[in-house]
C-alpha cells in the first residue's frame, strides 16, 4: 500500500481525533489551520477516498485490528453525518457542542493509538503498515 496515501488517512483520522484542533480550526482561531467538519469529512472521503483506502487494506491482508476499527469508524462517521440535521451541517460549534459527535472523537482516538502502537511494535519509524508477506519476511510478530 502506498505510504504516501496511508500517511494521509493517519493524518486526516488524527485531525478527527483531536477535539482541540478542531476547536481552533473549525471556530477559524488559528490562521494557519482553518477548516470545518464538512472539509475534513470530504478530506477523509473523497480527496483520499477512506472507503477505497480500506477495501485496499483488507485485499492487501494488513492489520485487521486496525482494519477492523477503521470499519467501524467509517460506519460511525457516515451514520453521523447522515443523521446530521440539515441546520447543523453547516454549523461547526453545534457539531463540536454535540454529545454524540464526541463518541466519533473517540472512535478516531482509538484508532490512533492502534496504529502508533503497531509502528512501535514492529520498529517502523514511519506511518507504514506492512502486510502480513511483508511482515513475515522480516521476522514480525503477526496478530490474526
Amino acid at each position: 500500500m502506498d505510504k504516501q496515501w496511508q500517511e494521509n488517512i493517519f493524518s486526516t483520522i488524527e485531525g478527527f481525533a483531536n477535539i482541540d484542533r478542531q476547536n481552533t480550526s473549525w471556530r477559524g482561531l488559528n490562521n494557519q489551520d482553518i477548516s470545518s467538519y464538512i472539509e475534513d469529512f470530504n478530506l477523509l472521503f473523497f480527496s483520499f477516498d477512506f472507503e477505497d483506502f480500506i477495501d485496499t487494506w483488507k485485499a492487501e491482508e494488513l492489520d485487521n485490528t486496525l482494519l477492523t476499527e477503521l470499519i467501524e469508524f467509517k460506519d460511525v462517521l457516515i451514520c453521523y453525518d447522515n443523521n446530521l440535521p440539515a441546520e447543523k451541517q453547516f454549523e461547526d460549534i453545534k457539531i463540536l457542542e454535540d454529545p454524540k459527535w464526541l463518541y466519533v472523537v473517540d472512535k478516531a482516538k482509538k484508532i490512533v493509538n492502534i496504529w502508533r502502537s503497531y509502528l512501535r511494535s514492529n520498529d517502523n519509524s514511519n506511518l507504514q503498515v506492512l502486510s502480513k508477506k511483508e511482515n513475515l519476511k522480516k521476522g514480525n510478530k503477526i496478530d490474526e
